[in-house]
Order: C-alpha cells, then structure tokens, then sequence
C-alpha cells in the first residue's frame, strides 16, 4: 500500500490489517525471468550522479 503523505499513514495501517486479517491478497505479478542481451553496468548511476546532484547544497553529494 502507498503512502504519498503522512496523514495516509494511519488509514494505510488499518487497510493493511483488515487485509491482513481477512485474508484477502492483492493480485500479484506472475514472476518471470527476463532475458537481457547486453550486460547492465550497475555502477552507471554513481557515475552520472554529478550531473544530477544539486549545486546548491554539495555536502548531500556524498
């Protein structure tokens, strides 16, 4: 269940319990194995992280 502010939180918690409880499930996805050609580097994101960090505050660029 999403929350998207704090004020959800307590709603979000009592759905989450009668959902729970009742035993009642959300569809979920069928997993699948996905077949990938080229190799994903996993560090591209560390790497790009200059160009979208904020020039404003560079102490959260750590």
């Amino acid at each position: 269940l999403p929350i998207y502010a704090a004020s959800e939180f307590a709603t979000a918690t009592r759905r989450k319990l009668i959902l729970e409880v009742s035993g009642i499930e959300y569809p979920r996805e069928d997993p699948r194995t996905i077949r990938i050609d080229a190799p994903i580097d996993c560090l591209q994101g560390e790497r790009d992280r200059r160009f979208f960090s904020d020039p404003y505050f560079p102490e959260l660029d750590r």
